[in-house]
């Protein structure tokens, strides 16, 4: 389990640098585009390249916020729990969100696979690239949260029958 964990940290630092590098590559063309235009010459290819940029950031760099604990959550009622609802309402958190990525990253790959010959008129890329991200995106969350609910269920369980065991020596 921990080859799996060190494998999982470091595509997730991959995913977050090449998120980096896509954000960094848009200023530059757009920069580019902006100089290109006030000298009276146009540049019809970088809108697409940057709406696939967009795109690709959107998708991923939501990966990687959830990755990174910095995604958005409401957790006032939460916090207020105690800790066994508190562990409870996660574990469910965790079970809703892999019943929406387990009907959503099947209908991504039908999605790719229906847009994969239209091409967008000024780079020749395929729509099917472009969408690309999103089942790329939802296996890496579907392993991330397969593996935070495993982590999440192994840690209660430690925490409940140390209290159990607690209370019975009591």
């Amino acid at each position: 389990m921990k080859t799996l964990y060190k494998i999982k940290y470091y595509v997730d630092q991959f995913v977050s640098y090449f998120v980096g590098f896509l954000l960094l590559f848009m200023a530059l063309v757009v920069t580019y585009t902006v100089f290109e235009r006030y000298f009276g010459r146009g540049v019809a290819w970088v809108e697409e390249l940057v709406r696939a940029g967009v795109v690709w950031t959107t998708f991923l760099g939501a990966y990687v916020a959830i990755t990174q604990k910095k995604d958005i959550k409401v957790d006032l009622v939460v916090k207020k729990m105690p800790p066994k609802m508190r562990d409870i309402s996660q574990i469910i958190s965790y079970i809703c969100i892999l019943i929406f990525l387990a009907v959503f990253t099947p209908l991504s790959f039908s999605y790719v696979k229906q847009f994969a010959s239209y091409t967008l008129p000024m780079t020749g890329m395929t729509r099917g690239m472009l969408y690309a991200v999103f089942p790329f995106g939802a296996c890496l969350m579907v392993i991330h949260y397969v593996l935070s609910f495993i982590t999440k269920v192994g840690e209660m369980m430690k925490s409940w029958s140390g209290k159990e065991s607690e209370a019975r020596r009591s």
